[in-house]
């Protein structure tokens, strides 16, 4: 007998077995233990099994652990016996199914979430899967895990989708476990109203008579079932307004006057919002006008009129033009009685002809009577004075030029022979308008509009032009307007500058010096007597253009383009040749040119180069030193204190030439051509004859005088660096060899310059430093057949 393991819902457990070695004998099987009970045996065959079928989910085993301990005997014919304990294990069957909790449920209209669904199962840690289905399921989804249940799409209740349009949707949850065993469950969601719309606003433009109130009724709609509306009012012309905030009836505060608008534009078109509101702060708002519309309640008053004509003049005249209350467009204007003196007849406009006798001056007085459409008129005087055509005999019509005093003389200007009293008579300046200012010239101060008074300008015509200076914007013809040269005297001559063909008078036309400011002082050209700003006055400069560059010297800052500006170089003449420096090329006559040496002043006395003439200040002239480069270190002679690079200032050198070689000492680099450079002689003078070394030819040593120093320390320090011999220049053939302690040669040279720096040039060590200490010498002048020994220490 083993232990073994039955499903739930079933009986067979196991058939046990036995061996005997009494061949033959009888065996007997039998049950005891703990959870005998719910078995049977078959006593001969061994069938075990549940009396009862088990229930995992309901174990009846001692330890409800659905382990069922038992003990199983086999008894043989001689009572002998054997007895084994098993367990039966009880197992798990998915046969029960998930039981389903899902609710009805309310969710307000534009949310999704609905509710989370569950289920329980008998069978443990048994899956659990949902899904939807029914009428309305396409609108819902679900999770299939973890029963989640959503709206698809956030439903509207003003719109509802579902199969009944009721706004409760049905539809079918099911659970399915593990075994394929379901629950399912009908559930219906209703969806709640939420006040989500905006009220529509009804209002409209209006027209509304004068001395009324009434304007018109709002109204609204809003989608939201059996909300709340409240109406109000704001914006420009609001507060002439009232609205009832439930009824929607708009009207005016104040009945409106057509006469006297109140609104802002004052155009009687009244500007408001209209604003609804729902129960929870919804909105909808629109932007009427009304239109306040005239009633006419005023009665016509005449106003008489007074009006001048000339003689044989036919007038046309609106004598409503002055009258009051005309509001009534029914107006007619009707003559009582035609005057004496003349005819009146009244035109389709209501304006009136008055056309006078001929030959006829004086007054014609008539009446002439306006009534409106509800028959109230009033009457007024016309008085028309006909007068002879020019009084003042100017060429210019009384009627053109009319009932005005321009010039306040107390005459009128139809009586006035110089209406502007500009000197300048009427007959001559006449009607044209010259500067297009709406001011006929005869009444205009300034006719041509330059800012200069005609009463000034008068009629003369300067630059003979055919327009006299009054008319005449450019009076000189310098291409330069009046009114901007004005009246003003420049150069105090006593022609102003609109008149003076030479403002600044400089020598220069103002038409050739123009309006431009070069020097940017705020003083055109024109009237700038130093146009370029350079401290030479354009009477000096002239307009003549030395350089050719296209700009007269009087705008040139640099007049002769030596690259030194014409304020530095001035108008003195340095070297007295009749031109002056800023139109000289080489102002100090030294043949450099003054673009070469430049306004540096290269030996600081205060004198700029191109005037200098000794620029370095060597005490050699520049025109003797020139500009070439003996040296040819990019800097002139002129400008070199030390031309031939000797080592020797020229101003020590001097222009003298001690070996007669034609070269002078400061350009000689052998001044007293003994074969010895000047820059290895030096200051020295070694024979101490008062001559110096690089211009004496002697011998600085005799054969007995011939000095060799003991030593020497070449550590780059500047000083006794290289081996030197003092009198070596004075031969052409020395040569040296230097021995270490041991004998051996570490230096020679066969011809000597006292160039060794204390390093080998022989054998293996060729180019290392030698160490400190003494050496021994052989020097050999060849030229005198003599020999000289010794030695010398080397130190660092």
């Amino acid at each position: 007998a083993t232990d073994t393991s039955v499903a739930e819902g079933t009986t067979a457990v196991e058939t046990v077995s036995a061996t005997d070695a009494d061949a033959g004998d009888s065996k007997t099987y039998s049950i005891s233990g703990t959870d005998a009970s719910f078995f049977t045996i078959g006593a001969t065959s061994g069938v075990l099994t549940f009396t009862t079928a088990p229930d995992y989910e309901n174990p009846s085993d001692s330890n409800t652990d659905n382990v069922y301990v038992l003990n199983v005997t086999v008894t043989d014919g001689g009572l002998n016996t054997d007895t084994k304990t098993i367990n039966v294990t009880v197992t798990d069957v998915n046969d029960n199914n998930p039981v389903l909790t899902a609710t009805d449920t309310s969710v307000a209209e534009g949310t999704i979430a609905v509710e989370t669904v569950s289920a329980t199962d008998a069978d443990a840690g048994d899956s659990k899967t949902y899904s939807i289905s029914g009428t309305d399921a396409s609108f819902f989804s679900i999770d299939a895990t973890s029963g989640v249940l959503t709206f698809v799409s956030a439903p509207d209740y003003e719109t509802a989708a579902d199969e009944d349009a009721n706004n409760v949707y049905v539809l079918d949850v099911t659970v399915t476990d593990g075994g394929l065993n379901t629950d399912t469950k009908t559930i219906n969601v209703t969806v709640t109203d939420v006040n989500d719309n905006s009220p529509v606003l009804s209002a409209s433009d209006t027209s509304v008579a004068e001395g009324t109130t009434a304007v018109e009724t709002v109204s609204a709609t809003d989608a939201d079932a059996g909300d709340s509306k409240t109406y109000s009012i704001s914006g420009t012309d609001a507060s002439f307004f009232t609205i009832g905030a439930t009824s929607g009836v708009l009207t005016f505060s104040t009945a409106p006057d057509y006469e006297n608008p109140s609104d802002s534009n004052t155009d009687n078109i009244y500007e408001l919002t209209i604003i609804v509101t729902d129960g929870s702060g919804n909105t909808d708002s629109k932007a009427i006008t009304v239109t306040v519309t005239n009633e006419y309640d005023s009665v016509p008053v005449a106003v008489a009129d007074v009006i001048d004509t000339d003689k044989g003049e036919v007038s046309v005249v609106d004598v409503l033009n002055n009258d009051t209350g005309l509001e009534d467009g029914n107006l007619v204007v009707s003559i009582p009685v035609q005057p004496a003196d003349g005819v009146v007849i009244v035109n389709e406009d209501n304006t009136i002809t008055i056309t006078p006798n001929e030959d006829f001056v004086g007054d014609i007085t008539f009446d002439y009577q306006v009534c409106d459409g509800e028959g109230d008129c009033s009457t007024a005087t016309v008085t028309i004075t006909v007068e002879e055509t020019d009084n003042d005999d100017d060429g210019i019509l009384n009627i053109e030029e009319g009932e005005g005093d321009t010039d306040g003389d107390g005459i009128l200007d139809k009586n006035d022979p110089d209406s502007d009293n500009d000197g300048i008579p009427d007959s001559e300046e006449g009607t044209d308008d010259t500067d297009g200012d709406g001011i006929p010239n005869y009444k205009d101060s300034d006719s041509d509009g330059d800012g200069i008074p005609d009463v000034i300008e008068g009629s003369d015509d300067i630059d003979g032009d055919g327009d006299g200076n009054y008319l005449d914007l450019d009076s000189d013809g310098d291409g330069i307007p009046d009114s901007e040269e004005g009246n003003e005297d420049s150069d105090n001559d006593g022609t102003p500058d609109y008149k003076d063909t030479d403002s600044d008078n400089d020598g220069i036309l103002d038409s050739v010096e123009g309006t431009d400011d070069a020097d940017g002082d705020g003083i055109p050209n024109y009237k700038d007597s130093d146009s370029d700003g350079d401290g030479i006055p354009d009477d000096v400069e002239g307009s003549d253009d030395i350089d050719g560059d296209g700009d007269g010297n009087y705008l040139d800052l640099d007049s002769d383009d030596d690259g030194i500006p014409d304020s530095e170089e001035g108008d003195v003449d340095s070297d007295n040749d009749g031109t002056p420096d800023y139109q000289d090329l080489d102002s100090d006559n030294d043949g450099i040119l003054d673009e070469d040496e430049g306004n540096i002043d290269s030996d600081n006395d205060g004198t700029p180069d191109y005037t200098d003439t000794d620029s370095d200040g060597d005490g050699i002239p520049d025109v003797v030193e020139g500009s070439d480069d003996v040296d040819n270190d990019g800097e002139g002679n002129y400008l070199d204190t030390d031309s031939d690079d000797d080592g020797i200032p020229d101003s020590e050198e001097g222009n003298i030439d001690s070996d007669n070689d034609g070269t002078p000492d400061y350009q000689d680099t052998d001044s007293d051509n003994d074969g010895v450079l000047d820059d290895e002689e030096s200051f020295g003078d070694c024979d101490n004859d008062g001559i110096p070394d690089r211009i004496d030819e002697d011998k600085c040593y005799g054969e007995d005088e011939l000095i060799i120093y003991e030593g020497f320390s070449p550590n780059n320090d500047g000083d006794n660096d290289t081996y030197n011999i003092p009198w070596l220049y004075q031969f052409n053939q020395v040569s040296i060899e230097i021995f270490n302690r041991w004998g051996n040669v570490v230096y020679k040279q066969s011809k000597y310059d006292n160039n060794w720096n204390g390093e080998s040039n022989v054998g293996f060590s060729v180019g290392k430093e030698l160490p400190v200490g003494t050496y021994y010498y052989i020097i050999n002048i060849r030229d005198i057949n003599k020999k000289i020994t010794g030695y010398i220490y080397l130190n660092r």
